[in-house]
């Protein structure tokens, strides 16, 4: 995958009011687990690679507060997981819908 430390840099900054939580999935939710951790960022669940959209979805509810905003936001390929980058968002679409 792409080099991820300018973005972790970012992430470690924002305030909870802006960021309340990420939501880690896939085959590289370890690597970015810690180097969020390195980075002083730990407000951060990692579901790891052998989860799927539907428990990702249904944990970004569950930890959302009215007014909040889930946004599907990849940060690799998830060809391990997902046909395309179509089929990731519309799996997102789909369980969203059904809460």
């Amino acid at each position: 995958g792409a080099d991820l430390s300018e973005l972790i840099e970012k992430i470690a900054k924002m305030p909870e009011q802006e960021l309340r939580k990420v939501i880690l999935m896939g085959a590289e939710s370890e690597k970015l687990a810690q180097k969020l951790i390195s980075s002083g960022f730990e407000r951060f669940i990692n579901l790891g690679a052998k989860t799927n959209m539907q428990e990702v979805v249904k944990t970004a509810f569950k930890n959302a507060k009215s007014g909040d905003v889930v946004i599907l936001s990849p940060a690799h390929a998830s060809f391990d997981m997902f046909k395309s980058y179509i089929d990731r968002g519309e799996q997102f679409v789909e369980n969203a819908n059904l809460l």
